[in-house]
């Protein structure tokens, strides 16, 4: 789970506003913050800024799951490559031959950035790789 501590932590290290410069959120504005990484809802005044905490959230988010994938972060659930590909039917969001190229070029990474291994490949594409 990510927390407000680490939402706090890369806001201070690369929240920017929108004309670039360093972000400092109020103290409501960081309670609002620990709420959304409590799921809670929190209802706030117009102006409040709710739309640009949520947008540093989400920032927050997203580079602390990237950082994941290089070991910095430790994962709370992992979902792999064939339950990912399980809902989407006979048409697939990422082609055999595109994971099949990346792993032909670098197999650890390829392996680490989609979420398999042979045997999750085989039983997403219904065959090994090669």
């Amino acid at each position: 789970m990510i927390t407000t501590d680490m939402c706090l932590d890369y806001i201070k290290k690369y929240g920017k506003d929108p004309y670039g410069r360093p972000v400092e959120l109020f103290p409501a504005q960081k309670r609002f913050l620990a709420n959304l990484c409590e799921g809670k809802l929190t209802n706030t005044p117009r102006c409040f800024g709710k739309t640009f905490v949520i947008d540093l959230y989400c920032k927050a988010l997203d580079y602390y799951t990237d950082s994941i994938k290089w070991g910095e972060t430790e994962a709370d659930d992992y979902i792999s490559l064939s339950e990912m590909l399980e809902g989407f039917g006979p048409v697939k969001p990422l082609s055999r031959h595109c994971i099949q190229d990346a792993y032909n070029t670098n197999a650890k990474l390829a392996m680490r950035e989609y979420n398999f291994d042979e045997a999750d490949f085989k039983k997403a594409y219904g065959e090994e790789l090669k």
